[in-house]
């Protein structure tokens, strides 16, 4: 359509198209209507274009501001690194102590669980720990779980 009228406003500027004023008035009037819809198309995309720019300013705020927030994750998440390897390093240091009991729950192994390890004056318990303390501490070297 725009080529079409383009085409036929050349031909009325330069009178080769021999037509009357009122057709050359009807082609200038048809013209100038085209450019108002397109100046008001272009408007409308500059008014797009500008609260798009507006939106976007907006959202980069948005992800700077997430952007230093996500530095302190950063931070908190080696800290907690830090203190679950300290955390494991610590767990390690705890099954090697462990191990000895651990020895020698398999030398009790067919005593009741309430068995005193050692026995006292008169056939007394001379310890509180019992062949129970030693199972515990053989599951918690093996399984890593908690007496």
């Amino acid at each position: 359509m725009a080529d079409d009228l383009i085409e036929r406003l050349r031909d009325a500027v330069t009178h080769e198209g021999n037509i009357t004023f009122t057709e050359y008035e009807s082609i200038v009037r048809e013209a100038a209507d085209a450019l108002a819809a397109k100046d008001k198309a272009l408007e409308e995309l500059r008014a797009e274009l500008e609260a798009l720019k507006r939106e976007n300013k907006s959202l980069s705020a948005e992800i700077d501001a997430l952007e230093e927030e996500g530095c302190g994750v950063d931070d908190d998440i080696r800290k907690l690194n830090t203190r679950a390897e300290a955390a494991e390093s610590q767990l390690e240091m705890a099954r090697k102590a462990l191990e000895p009991f651990a020895r020698e729950a398999e030398v009790w192994g067919g005593y009741d669980e309430t068995e005193a390890l050692v026995e006292g004056w008169n056939g007394g318990p001379a310890s509180q720990l019992t062949v129970a303390h030693l199972r515990a501490a053989a599951r918690a070297q093996a399984d890593g779980e908690t007496p």
